[in-house]
């Protein structure tokens, strides 16, 4: 390596550590902190024409490898099952009814087809720190928020694999086979994990391997990335793409270990500590600053965040069918609007399969930054709206007794 990609690795380094802080105070999403941080150290290094390195690209990879096994390890399907069947419902007709409306204005605004998959992309990166913020996650709402994104971001990954495979193949056999291959690679972890708990039940001693943390050789954390590389390179062996693998995984081993909560802390403090916002701010780094001074590159990420909001506003109406109240339902469309870190994730995705061009993935990462800005600050305040109103519906109801 030479000096000048020491001391960009460095800089790096130096801003994983400060931009939480700064961030902090400026009230700013750490994600969206990171990728301003890697905006001004692109420029900054552009200027002595300072090109990437092999190790920074790779910490990148790597850390959005374990931002997607997170995400995986953050969803419980064992929510599902005390949800009502009335709930399920209309929440996979909002689905429906957002792959409609999306369709819709991706052929208004004569936008390319993988719009349509980025229209409809939801994630609980963002949102599960929002709730807890604002002390909705013990809620019946803040529950429900989670479990609707966690749904639309399982759906949307696999969106991605089909649609990716349709890209490369189309319509043919060789194109079934590969989604015979996702089939299989799911059917094969399962199986394995399954087979795995199984042991485990036979020989309870070998649990913490797999789970304890804390412990001198914290073999649970290195358990866990044996477990999502073995998902990576299974899922790079069977040509799926290796964040769909890793998230996959997350998710089949949050499904068939029940006791996970301190794996999830000690994966959380190595890839949020270090891995994930490597991979925010080499996000930022690679965003041509220049591209700000053309008009039509901002309006374009203005129409595309605003559209993101109004694609679920119109979306919404199946809630109307549940049992919710109507400030209630207004708060699904915009928890679900601000998916930055799979938004970002997407539009690296489509850059490096060329379905995009590098001014489109970054018009879709500068949309990405304007929706965790402005989206969650609505919806906070939509929150102290929805607390006022139980409070005085509650006075209301005692003074009645009285």
């Amino acid at each position: 390596m030479n000096p000048d990609g020491i001391y960009l690795l460095l800089f790096f380094v130096a801003g994983a550590l400060a931009v939480p802080s700064v961030s902090r105070r400026l009230g700013l999403p750490n994600a969206v902190g990171e990728i301003i941080f890697g905006v001004i150290l692109g420029y900054m290094f552009s200027v002595h024409l300072v090109l990437n390195t092999e190790v920074v690209s790779f910490l990148a990879t790597f850390g959005f490898i374990v931002l997607m096994y997170m995400a995986g390890l953050e969803i419980d399907l064992e929510d599902l099952k005390t949800m009502p069947r009335r709930e399920i419902i209309v929440i996979h007709s909002y689905f429906v009814a957002l792959v409609g409306v999306a369709v819709v204005v991706t052929w208004l605004l004569n936008q390319p087809p993988f719009f349509i998959l980025l229209y409809c992309t939801m994630a609980i990166g963002l949102l599960y720190p929002v709730l807890r913020e604002m002390n909705l996650l013990q809620r019946d709402l803040g529950k429900n928020l989670l479990i609707i994104a966690s749904m639309g971001e399982i759906y949307v990954l696999l969106a991605l694999t089909f649609f990716v495979i349709q890209y490369d193949y189309g319509i043919t056999a060789e194109a079934l086979l590969r989604i015979s291959y996702v089939l299989f690679f799911s059917f094969a972890a399962y199986l394995f994990l399954r087979l795995l708990q199984l042991l485990l039940w036979w020989y309870p001693s070998l649990a913490s391997l797999f789970l304890h943390t804390g412990n001198l050789n914290e073999s649970g954390v290195r358990s866990n990335f044996v477990i999502m590389l073995a998902f990576v390179s299974l899922a790079i062996l069977l040509g799926i793409e290796p964040i769909v693998g890793a998230f996959i995984g997350g998710i089949l081993f949050s499904a068939v270990f029940k006791e996970k909560e301190s794996i999830r802390g000690s994966f959380s403090v190595l890839g949020n500590g270090f891995l994930i916002p490597i991979f925010f701010i080499y996000v930022g780094y690679q965003f041509d600053l220049g591209l700000l001074l053309h008009p039509e590159f901002v309006i374009n990420a203005l129409v595309f965040s605003l559209a993101f909001l109004l694609i679920r506003l119109v979306a919404v109406f199946p809630f109307a069918f549940s049992r919710r109240s109507w400030r209630e339902v207004l708060m699904v469309p915009v928890a679900t609007a601000y998916p930055l870190t799979l938004l970002v994730a997407f539009g690296q995705v489509g850059l490096s399969l060329n379905i995009i061009d590098e001014r489109t993935a970054s018009s879709v990462v500068l949309a990405a930054m304007i929706c965790a800005l402005v989206y969650p600050s609505i919806m906070r305040f939509m929150s102290q709206r929805l607390v006022v109103s139980e409070a005085r519906n509650g006075n209301d109801s005692v003074s009645r007794e009285r």
